[in-house]
Order: C-alpha cells, then sequence, then structure tokens
C-alpha cells in the first residue's frame, strides 16, 4: 500500500509540475498508508464514536452486521455477504431468523446468527449452498485456492496471465499486466535478465565497438553471461 501510495503521489506531483513548471518533494511513510486506508472503518470510529468490538465468532468485520464472512461447507469454503435476514431463514428452513430485522438483529445477534448461519453451511456442498444463493439473490460466493483461480472462466477471458519462454526456466506462466492501454497495451519481450545476460547489446547501444567490449569482458570489469 504504501508504494501504490508513493506512485499516487508522484503521478500528482508530475502532473503539478506539467502544468505549473514547479517540482515539488512527494513523502509517503509506512504508518501513513496503512491507516488512510482504513478510511471507511476509521470514520465511524473517530465520527460515530463507535468502538470496535471484537466477536466470539469470526465474523468479517467489526463494522457490518451479520452475516459476514467465510464460512466452511462440506467440501470447502464459500463468502456470504449481508443477506437479507428473512431470506436467509426462508432458505435455510432456519426459525431463528424469522422476524428478525436486518439492521437492528443483523447487529445485536451477530455472533448468534453466524453460529447458525456456519452450522447449516456444512451440510451441503459449495457449489450446492452457491447455487442457492444465486436463486434467491443473495450475495455469495467460492473461496478459491490458486488452482480454481488460474482456471477461472473471468481470468480466462480476461487475459490475466501470460506466457513467455525464459532461458533457464522453460515455458513460464505467470500473472501479467492489471493496467490495459488502449494505444500502448503492454507485452513481455523477455523474462526477468540473468546477470550479465544483456552486457553486450546494452555495451553496444551505448557506442562501444566489439573489440571494446571483448576487452572489458575479459577483464572482469563486466559480467556476461555464459
Amino acid at each position: 500500500m504504501t508504494a501504490y501510495s508513493a506512485f499516487e503521489g508522484a503521478l500528482a506531483a508530475l502532473f503539478h509540475r506539467e502544468r505549473t513548471g514547479e517540482g515539488q518533494l512527494v513523502q509517503i511513510n509506512m504508518l501513513d498508508a496503512i491507516t488512510t486506508i482504513q478510511m471507511q472503518e476509521l470514520s465511524v470510529f473517530t465520527v460515530g464514536g463507535k468502538p470496535q468490538t471484537r466477536s466470539a465468532e469470526a465474523h468479517a468485520h467489526s463494522y457490518i452486521r451479520a452475516p459476514y464472512g467465510v464460512f466452511q461447507t462440506s467440501d470447502g469454503y464459500v463468502t456470504l455477504a449481508m443477506a437479507p435476514l428473512a431470506k436467509l431463514g426462508a432458505l435455510l428452513d432456519d426459525p431463528f431468523f424469522a422476524d428478525m430485522d436486518d439492521q437492528t438483529d443483523g447487529w445485536t445477534h451477530r455472533d448468534a446468527i453466524f453460529a447458525h448461519v456456519k452450522a447449516k453451511l456444512l451440510t451441503a456442498t459449495s457449489e450446492e449452498w452457491l447455487e442457492r444463493f444465486r436463486a434467491v439473490d443473495i450475495w455469495a460466493g467460492p473461496v478459491y485456492g490458486y488452482a480454481e483461480l488460474v482456471d477461472d472462466p473471468q481470468i480466462k477471458h480476461n487475459g490475466t496471465f501470460v506466457e513467455y519462454d525464459h532461458p533457464t526456466e522453460g515455458r513460464v506462466k505467470t500473472p501479467g499486466f492489471p493496467i490495459r492501454f488502449s494505444k500502448t497495451p503492454s507485452q513481455i519481450d523477455r523474462g526477468a535478465p540473468l546477470v550479465g545476460e544483456h552486457s553486450r547489446e546494452v555495451l553496444a547501444e551505448l557506442g562501444l565497438d566489439r573489440d571494446a567490449i571483448d576487452r572489458l569482458v575479459e577483464s572482469g570489469v563486466v559480467r556476461q553471461h555464459a
């Protein structure tokens, strides 16, 4: 987060320089970066005066009503977010949720709601629950490991992963570029260089002839990858 904040700060300063001709010092620190990224939650505390309250259950957010978090199923895990309690109770066939108010009981009975959902979701597979949730428009999703992520249809459609040939590792598949440019699309021309792999190429671009490069390599001034 600090690096990303530094990128934003440098970009804004460059824009200011382009407009005014004036440069400036941009300073970022890790503590401020990780604090300000919690703007929403901290504002609930600083403006609303509502302290954080730790749950007995593994509820995912101190300021969001139940159910909210990751739940185990019979064969994996799913996420569930702020389901309408009456609709959820009907789906789970659990009378505990009868007559509950989302915004009041979702807070005051947070642990009990989480516990009831946790027990029920163990009785069927992730896909079975996701199909049931989709049918009644309840926000839910699968919890992926890397194997599922790489094979996800949307990931494939996006072209999130790229492949290229590496001189020592062979064919490499790795995450590519999350930013897409309409005029200057990103691409990989080569993998991360080995030590000295491009010494001759770089020195030639600087104007040195072959004999001069040979002398630098032979004398050990520069490294050339074998």
